[in-house]
C-alpha cells in the first residue's frame, strides 16, 4: 500500500545524472504498485518505453515504444524482452519497419525481440511499437529486460544495462 508521503504530489531533487523510469500509486486498487523510481545512469545503456503518462482512457490504444537509449556506447547486438501483464486487455504487435527493424517472437505474452548491425546503434534506437488497449477499467505492467547486450567487438554490456518496467492504468 501506499503511504500518505507517497500521495502527496510535489518535485524532488535529483542529481544530474539521474532520471526517474516509472511512478505510480494511489489510483485504486487495481494499480497499487507502490513507489517506484528507478535511477539511471547517463552513460550506462538502459531499454525503456517512450511512453509519457502511464494512464489511458477506457476504449483508446496506448501506444508503447521499446526503445534501446544506447547512452554513449555502442551496442552490436541486443536481445530483448518485453514481458505484458495487461489484465483485461488487447495487446498488438504490429510488424516493425525501418532500416533496422527487430527479429521478433511472442510467446505468453512475451514480445522477444532481437537486433543487429554491425557497424552498431548510437544514441535512442526505437526496437519496436506495442500497442495495448482495453474496452474496460484495469491495470498492468510491462516489464523490459535487458537479455543480452554487446558491443561491435562483441563485449558483453548485458551488466552495465538497466531494464525497466512501466504501469499502464486504464480507467
Amino acid at each position: 500500500s501506499c503511504s500518505s508521503a507517497s500521495k502527496q504530489s510535489g518535485s524532488i531533487a535529483l542529481p544530474t545524472d539521474a532520471r526517474i523510469m516509472a511512478s505510480v500509486c494511489g489510483i485504486g486498487t487495481a494499480a497499487r504498485y507502490g513507489r517506484s523510481a528507478e535511477i539511471a545512469s547517463k552513460t550506462s545503456p538502459i531499454v525503456r518505453t517512450d511512453l509519457s503518462t502511464y494512464l489511458t482512457k477506457i476504449g483508446d490504444t496506448a501506444f508503447v515504444n521499446v526503445v534501446l537509449d544506447t547512452r554513449g556506447k555502442t551496442v552490436g547486438a541486443a536481445r530483448i524482452d518485453a514481458d505484458i501483464s495487461f489484465l483485461p486487455g488487447t495487446v498488438i504487435v504490429p510488424n516493425p519497419t525501418g532500416p533496422n527493424p527487430p527479429v521478433f517472437t511472442i510467446s505468453s505474452g512475451v514480445v522477444h525481440m532481437s537486433i543487429a548491425n554491425a557497424t552498431g546503434f548510437t544514441g535512442v534506437v526505437n526496437i519496436m511499437t506495442i500497442k495495448v488497449t482495453s474496452r474496460t477499467a484495469g491495470s498492468g505492467l510491462m516489464f523490459v529486460y535487458a537479455l543480452d547486450i554487446s558491443g561491435i567487438d562483441g563485449s558483453s554490456l548485458t551488466g552495465q544495462t538497466q531494464s525497466t518496467r512501466v504501469p499502464v492504468v486504464f480507467r
